[in-house]
């Protein structure tokens, strides 16, 4: 009966380390996934932004 109880606390222990590894690597995975996603939105919106600068540097060079 204690073997059994053992093998089952150990394979219940094996499931939830197991499980803890699997979300950890997945979450790790999701949230670098969110930084290359946010780094690449930054990146684009920033040269929209210097764009945008320069055209209005453009047009206000245009009027003086």
């Amino acid at each position: 009966m204690s073997g059994r109880l053992c093998g089952d606390y150990a394979g219940r222990f094996m499931f939830i380390l197991a499980c803890s590894f699997c979300a950890t690597h997945f979450i790790g995975a999701v949230s670098s996934l969110e930084a290359l996603l946010s780094l690449l939105l930054y990146g684009t919106l920033e040269l929209q932004v210097q764009s945008f600068s320069y055209l209005l540097r453009d047009k206000i060079k245009i009027i003086k």
